[in-house]
């Protein structure tokens, strides 16, 4: 069996205030929960399901969960749909993380049509734990040129950085508590 535990979020505006959840996907095997062996081997029905369970357990005062997505799972279109769908539920927003963990199958192409897909529905991106594994800046940068008016958010090391590309010219804001700089 497999499902959701929560770890609360915080704003990082100084005031800490509750804001949600990130959901960590966890197995039941042998009398105890335990990470999956194979985070891949979460379905497109297992995601439509794990946060709907998970929402049934939230009040009205959760602003947002968040929750991982394997490179291999991002660029599936049933992901895509899983998420919208369970969006499509509830005014708290979800946000999808694109987890660090390269996928030697999965190609920059391939991810950026995923984000577009994302994009295109309405849904959130996190790029998670930026600076860490495959998601790097260029990474960033690639998936954010992919289409107009990206709001694409990214945590690094405990920082949040909100990457806007300008309709009217091709430069990305990057936008943190402590930085606020033109690329």
């Amino acid at each position: 069996m497999r499902r959701f535990i929560g770890q609360s979020k915080f704003s990082g505006d100084g005031r800490r205030q509750h804001i949600g959840f990130e959901l960590f996907a966890r197995e039941y095997e042998n009398g105890r929960w335990s990470l999956p062996t194979d985070f891949n081997a979460i379905t497109a029905t297992d995601i439509r399901r794990m946060p709907s369970e998970a929402l049934l357990h939230l009040d009205f005062t959760t602003e947002l969960i968040s929750f991982n997505l394997e490179q291999r799972q991002f660029i599936d279109p049933d992901y895509v749909e899983a998420v919208a769908l369970v969006q499509s539920r509830t005014p708290i927003t979800l946000i999808t993380e694109l987890t660090e963990r390269a996928d030697d199958t999965v190609t920059l192409e391939q991810l950026q049509r995923g984000a577009k897909r994302f994009h295109d529905a309405g849904l959130k991106v996190c790029i998670d734990d930026v600076g860490t594994g495959s998601n790097n800046l260029d990474l960033v940068t690639a998936l954010a040129l992919t289409w107009m008016n990206i709001n694409l958010l990214c945590r690094t090391y405990g920082r949040l950085i909100i990457f806007q590309k300008s309709p009217r010219n091709s430069t990305i804001g990057i936008i943190s508590p402590k930085t606020n700089t033109r690329r």
